[in-house]
């Protein structure tokens, strides 16, 4: 193996933004680990960090005191990118793992190094992608009972939907920070939630220079709901974020469906990001009927016996 340490990796910065793009721009990924505003929002929460190096873009994360890597993305020697991949991770003494592959990565990356990785189906990070006019029209009977909540929300409230700007920002931090002391108070309040808020409050906190799309409903004065996302890839717009008051009944659909309407109509996809393992959250985004469930991998070096 090589021994050149010649990997830096660094924190990724908001100036990192165009470079991260170009990147996805030739290289298009629908997961959302190679999304910048993913990368640069989640930073401190998931200590994601950046590295461009021989035409090819890799990411880490250093979580449980093992360094992540997402399978580099670029073009050129990929054997010797992941040798000194690995390298990186062993001279720092923690195990090599590489993470969110799909299928074809897996195949790729056995081709280079044939029967040195184990791979394991990672069923808690696969994403879901629908189509967005499904999202945006809801039609069909599968989706019948959504409909019925949305209906059931006009009918019985003022309402008005409202795109994200700094008259209304302070309200929707504030419905924010009422919707997570209730994930407190009903004990639901577990490290994903708490990863979660510190990428929102990110968010709100540079809301001026991220140049995101975001939206918020209210139901008779007061918000009932938000959603923030981004362009993706070309094809793939991503939700980054979905909050509604569970006591509220529709509005988590009439959000889902008004700001696919209002953002991702000029898009073929919508990527609404993983379950983490939640099973509440997994029916909630199995009920709306996903056109493609993105199942990923990770790969780790099999022990030389």
């Amino acid at each position: 193996m090589n021994q050149d340490v010649s990997l830096h990796f660094r924190d990724v910065e908001l100036n990192d933004k165009k470079a991260i793009g170009d990147f996805m721009r030739r290289f298009p990924v629908r997961r959302l680990n190679y999304c910048f505003e993913v990368l640069y929002l989640w930073r401190e929460a998931c200590e994601f960090q950046v590295e461009f190096y021989n035409d090819f873009l890799l990411v880490k994360t250093f979580i449980d005191c093992h360094h992540n890597f997402l399978y580099p993305l670029g073009e050129g020697d990929l054997g010797s990118v992941v040798e000194k991949m690995i390298y990186y991770a062993e001279a720092r003494r923690c195990p090599f793992r590489l993470f969110q592959l799909s299928a074809t990565d897996k195949e790729r990356l056995e081709a280079c190094f044939p029967g040195r990785f184990c791979f394991e189906l990672e069923c808690d990070e696969s994403e879901y992608i629908y189509s967005s006019e499904k999202l945006a029209t809801l039609s069909g009977k599968k989706l019948q009972q959504k409909r019925n909540h949305i209906n059931y929300f006009e009918q019985n409230n003022k309402w008005s939907f409202e795109p994200l700007a700094a008259a209304n920002l302070p309200d929707c931090r504030a419905f924010n920070e009422k919707w997570f002391d209730a994930q407190r108070a009903s004990g639901d309040f577990g490290e994903m939630l708490e990863l979660e808020l510190l990428a929102i409050e990110k968010t709100f906190s540079e809301w001026a220079v991220l140049g995101l799309d975001g939206a918020l409903l209210r139901a008779n004065g007061q918000v009932a709901a938000y959603a923030i996302g981004c362009p993706l890839t070309s094809d793939t717009y991503l939700v980054l974020f979905e909050k509604s008051l569970h006591d509220v009944r529709g509005a988590s659909q009439q959000i889902n469906r008004l700001f696919v309407q209002q953002y991702a109509k000029n898009y073929t996809f919508v990527n609404r990001a993983e379950d983490g393992g939640d099973e509440g959250l997994r029916q909630a985004k199995l009920s709306y009927h996903p056109d493609v469930l993105d199942e990923v991998y990770s790969a780790r070096l099999r022990e030389i016996t």
